[in-house]
């Protein structure tokens, strides 16, 4: 994996963490949306259902074409979902290859978004220090993911 890769997953996870939320809040709510639509449309095709002509009524109808739309829309919210999964996975993963020192220098530099100084200040180390940990386990990630 490019350093630039590495970089954009770290600086992504932050979004990974509040995209993976709400998506499950809209996976849970349109679940439980077809459940309902399911459930008051009980399609079964009794003469209540389907007319004289033997053609599926209105009410009928309409069940099924919002019970597809949620559908694509649950497939679409789960799609998002896996996507970042998939960074957050990964940014974890990584981090399972680097010691305590660089985990908390990547995080704080391009998950919390923090300068230098910053990171600096929340590490103990010397600014200096903190860029030559950070560039290091990028390299190290680099070379490790190849």
């Amino acid at each position: 994996m490019q350093q630039a890769e590495i970089i954009r997953l770290l600086k992504e996870y932050s979004r990974a963490e509040s995209e993976i939320l709400e998506a499950h809040k809209h996976i849970k709510s349109l679940k439980e949306e077809i459940d309902a639509t399911r459930e008051l449309s009980a399609i079964d095709y009794s003469k209540e259902q389907i007319g004289s002509s033997d053609v599926i009524t209105d009410m009928t109808y309409n069940a099924v074409v919002r019970i597809e739309k949620l559908t694509n829309s649950l497939k679409k919210w789960n799609d998002r979902y896996e996507r970042y999964d998939g960074i957050i996975h990964k940014v974890l993963d990584m981090f399972d290859e680097l010691e305590s020192a660089e985990r908390d220098v990547l995080r704080y530099k391009y998950i919390k978004g923090l300068k230098w100084k910053e990171v600096s200040k929340r590490t103990s180390y010397s600014e200096i220090q903190c860029k030559r940990i950070g560039y290091k386990a990028i390299a190290y990630l680099q070379d490790d993911t190849k």
